[in-house]
């Protein structure tokens, strides 16, 4: 398809960009999902799963996976409330 651009990023992820003229969403890829929960935990704070769904128009079980994925390169821990944060 016209404008594609193909690559693999960081986490291993292939990813496709699909730009086009119109306004793009927020989150793209996986990977700009990744990201953002990425700096979210980098901030020190602690989220639950649902809080960071709602925040990115995505579905609990998403995050999840985000969250499993991310735990292979940092290190990811969840509290008696289940709350996510970095170690």
């Amino acid at each position: 398809m016209l404008g594609e651009t193909h690559y693999s990023n960081e986490f291993g992820y292939r990813v496709t960009s699909r730009r086009t003229d119109s306004v793009a969403n927020k989150f793209d890829t996986k990977w700009e999902r990744a990201k953002y929960i990425e700096q979210l935990l980098l901030s020190g704070k602690h989220f639950r799963r649902v809080d960071l769904a709602r925040k990115m128009g995505v579905s609990r079980s998403t995050v999840g996976r985000l969250i499993n994925d991310l735990g292979r390169f940092l290190p990811i821990a969840e509290d008696e409330n289940r709350k996510i944060y970095l170690i």
